[in-house]
C-alpha cells in the first residue's frame, strides 16, 4: 500500500486550496454539495493486489476505472472479509465503515453527519505495477491517472514478502528524468524547474513550500538512483548528461512500452528490469 495525495504531499495549510472553492460557491457556480465534495478530507490509497482474473489488459484511456470495476468485482467473492475490515477501521479510527464498491455510500452525508472520513482505494494488479516505471511520456496520463501520484506522493504504508521492488516509484521517477534529459544535458535545479512545469499538479506544488520540497526530494531521489546505476553523470559544469548505458536502458524501457502499447499486459509475466542488472562501466557520452 502507498500512500498519495494530501495528507502525504506535507503538513500544509489547506485553506489556499479551499479558498477558491468557497469563491465558486459564492458565485453560483457550484452546489453546497459539490462544495464539501470539493474540500472534504479523505485517505488516498493505492493497493497493489495479486489476485486478478482478468487478462491481458489492452491500454486503453482511464485504465484506472477499469481496474477498479475488476477489482470490485474481486471484492465482491470476499464480502465479509471486506465488511469486517471496514467495520473495524470504523470502530479504531473516524472512517467510513461501508463495504468498498457498496450501493449508496455516499461520503458526503458520512462526513456531514458523522464526520468519518472516506478511504478511496486506488487498485492495480502486480503485474501492471510491475510495468508502470516504462510510461514516463507525458501522454500517458491519459491511461493511468495515478501516473500524477507518482510524480506527486506514493509513501509506502506497508511492506509484504515479495520479489517486487518496494521503491518502484522511485523507479519510476528515474526512468522520468532518463526521458527529460534525452534531449540535452540540464543543471539539478533545470532539471527540477523542467519536472514542475510540466506536472499535473503544478498548481498545487507551486501552492505550498513544503509541496515544492516535498516533490524536490522524491525527484532528488530518483537521480540519486540514475547516478548510482551508472545512467547518468555530471560533467565539469555540473550539467547532468545521460551515459551511454543510460542511453541504452532508456531505449529498452521505451521499446517495453510500445510492446505493452501493441500488446497489452501479460498476467504470466513475473519480472521486468526496471533498473540494469549489471554494474557495466560507465561509459560517458
Amino acid at each position: 500500500m502507498y500512500g498519495i495525495g494530501f495528507p502525504f504531499y506535507g503538513d500544509v495549510d489547506i485553506r489556499k486550496r479551499i479558498y477558491p472553492y468557497l469563491r465558486m460557491l459564492r458565485d453560483g457556480r457550484i452546489s453546497i454539495n459539490d462544495f464539501i465534495a470539493l474540500i472534504m478530507p479523505d485517505i488516498d490509497i493505492l493497493l497493489v493486489h495479486g489476485y486478478s482474473e482478468e487478462g491481458p489488459w489492452g491500454l486503453t484511456d482511464n485504465m484506472d476505472s477499469k481496474l477498479m470495476d475488476a477489482f470490485i468485482g474481486g471484492v465482491s467473492l470476499y464480502r465479509k472479509q471486506w465488511e469486517g475490515i471496514f467495520s473495524k477501521l470504523s470502530q479504531d479510527f473516524l472512517v467510513t465503515g461501508k463495504r468498498l464498491g457498496s450501493e449508496g455510500l455516499d461520503p458526503v452525508e458520512d462526513f456531514r453527519n458523522g464526520n468519518k472520513l472516506h478511504i478511496d482505494i486506488v487498485p492495480v494488479p502486480m503485474y501492471i505495477w510491475q510495468n508502470i516505471p516504462v510510461f514516463i511520456m507525458p501522454d500517458d496520463l491519459k491511461y493511468f491517472r495515478f501516473l500524477r501520484d507518482l510524480l506527486f506522493t506514493t509513501e509506502p504504508l506497508s511492506k509484504k514478502d515479495t520479489d517486487l521492488s518496494q521503491d518502484l516509484p522511485s523507479q519510476f521517477r528515474c526512468n522520468y528524468i532518463l526521458n527529460i534529459l534525452k534531449s540535452r544535458p540540464l543543471s539539478e535545479d533545470e532539471l527540477l524547474a523542467k519536472i514542475v512545469e510540466a506536472h499535473p499538479y503544478r498548481h498545487l506544488i507551486e501552492l505550498w513550500t513544503q509541496t515544492q520540497e516535498n516533490v524536490g526530494a522524491k525527484f532528488r531521489a530518483g537521480l540519486e538512483l540514475a547516478l548510482a546505476e551508472g545512467l547518468v553523470y555530471k560533467d565539469t559544469s555540473e550539467k547532468l548528461n545521460l551515459t551511454e548505458q543510460g542511453a541504452q536502458f532508456l531505449q529498452s524501457i521505451l521499446a517495453k512500452r510500445q510492446e505493452i502499447l501493441q500488446e497489452g499486459f501479460n498476467p504470466e509475466e513475473v519480472e521486468l528490469m526496471i533498473v540494469p542488472a549489471a554494474r557495466v562501466p560507465r561509459t560517458q557520452i
